[in-house]
């Protein structure tokens, strides 16, 4: 199994964030989530962007199109906030 880089950087962060929760640092540990969230938030809009151009080469994109990537986006949003 390969791993990109910012695979690895976000397990990275994200274990630092748990290092330092478990060492009573939760100032530091939020800082840390928050970067690996922000990474992630990166890579999940990268991995949207990416459908909306493959639909785009096959064919113009439809309402229906712009309301799934819609939903998709929204849907990781929410799950990174924990909502």
């Amino acid at each position: 199994m390969k791993f990109s880089l910012q695979e690895i950087a976000i397990a990275g962060l994200n274990a630092a964030s748990l290092g330092f929760g478990l060492a009573g640092q939760p100032r530091i540990s939020g800082i840390f989530t928050t970067l690996a969230n922000g990474l992630q938030s990166g890579a999940n809009i990268d991995a949207h962007m990416a459908v909306v151009a493959e639909k785009l080469k096959a064919r113009e994109l439809t309402d229906a199109d712009w309301a799934d990537v819609t939903a998709r986006i929204e849907a990781d949003s929410d799950r990174l906030q924990g909502a």
